[in-house]
């Protein structure tokens, strides 16, 4: 998509873990698959998070 991005190797309960304990309160989630235009590259899951900050 042209951006720089940051990879993990993290499930999604631990990045969620790591959100709760930066003191973020997760309003939704999901996951989505994404296929890279790239002929070795397999298919991704990419984890979306809402979030806020708990008051």
């Amino acid at each position: 998509m042209g951006h720089e991005v940051t990879v993990s190797s993290l499930s999604t309960e631990d990045h969620l873990a790591r959100l709760a304990a930066g003191g973020l309160e997760v309003l939704h989630h999901h996951t989505a698959p994404f296929q890279p235009d790239a002929p070795l590259a397999g298919p991704e899951e990419h984890l979306f998070c809402y979030a806020r900050r708990r008051p």
